[in-house]
């Protein structure tokens, strides 16, 4: 059966019992699968793999394992920005720092939440 057989069947109650995705993962960005990527690496052609995700359970039905290549334009492009951005803040945050002085006046603070 398809992936899209079996969510037929088993969402006739509820479109929530089963949520179906066929795609193209690298355990290295995809952000869902960086914590099991250890786990990811060792996914052979033709393996089932199950584990906990998200409050639900993950089956990942491997059919095939790609060699490592190089990264097309549109998956670098996002990495790159976001490293970039990621870069701008932290030396701006430190330039903030070097020029002003933090200080928490504590009434004003616990206050702030019993403002509507």
């Amino acid at each position: 059966m398809s992936p899209e057989e079996i969510a037929l069947q088993l969402n006739e109650s509820s479109a929530l019992n089963l949520k179906t995705k066929t795609a193209t993962f690298n355990s290295e960005t995809t952000h869902e699968f960086k914590k099991k990527s250890s786990k990811l690496r060792t996914l052979k052609k033709g393996k089932i793999t199950c584990f906990k995700f998200n409050g639900g359970v993950c089956i990942m039905d491997t059919k095939d394992v790609l060699s490592p290549s190089e990264r097309e334009f549109k998956e670098a492009k996002g990495l790159v920005t976001a490293a970039y951005q990621n870069e701008l803040q932290v030396k701006w945050l430190g330039e903030l720092r070097e020029k002003s002085k933090v200080e928490i006046v504590e009434i004003i603070l616990y206050s702030a939440k019993n403002f509507k």
